[in-house]
């Protein structure tokens, strides 16, 4: 299950060798806008509103980890895969038309071996973020999490 709506589309080539995953992400709009906990010592609820950093932060952090689990997901199901490319995009407005147009915001190629790398008996302590940053990621992002328009990895891109 995923929190929130996340479609996928794929094309295998090259033998079943080689995945291309295409994702439309959630939109940073669909991120909550604050969080609630009981109070240490009352009976009520407190509630903490997040800044639009802190949302745009959470939002880099949730389709980074879009990416990786995706990753996971397709070495786990088709053994005979030895590359995936994961290129996630979400729908915005151009501000010099109007016309709301797809805007890719990362894009990773990961080979196998790389990969296996990962110790998956520790997987809680793996950031997503730093994590992709090890294979062929494209992305354009600030530090406080505002994502850029990249262009994606395409079949036969060296």
């Amino acid at each position: 299950q995923w929190p929130r709506e996340t479609n996928v589309s794929f094309e295998i080539t090259a033998a079943g060798q080689t995945v291309h995953l295409d994702v439309d992400l959630p939109e940073v709009e669909d991120m909550p806008r604050h969080s609630v906990r009981a109070a240490e010592r009352e009976l009520r609820l407190v509630t903490r509103v997040f800044s639009e950093r802190a949302i745009r932060q959470l939002y880099a952090r949730h389709v980074h980890g879009i990416g990786f689990r995706l990753i996971g997901e397709v070495f786990g199901v088709l053994p005979a895969a030895q590359e995936v490319v994961v290129s996630g995009y979400t729908q915005r407005v151009d501000p010099k038309t109007g016309v709301i147009r797809d805007d890719y915001l990362l894009s990773c190629r990961v080979r196998k071996p790389s990969w296996l790398i990962i110790d998956f008996d520790r997987l809680s302590e793996v950031e997503p973020e730093s994590a992709l940053e090890r294979f062929e990621l494209r992305r354009s992002m600030t530090k406080t999490g505002i994502f850029l328009p990249i262009a994606p990895w395409v079949e036969g891109d060296a």
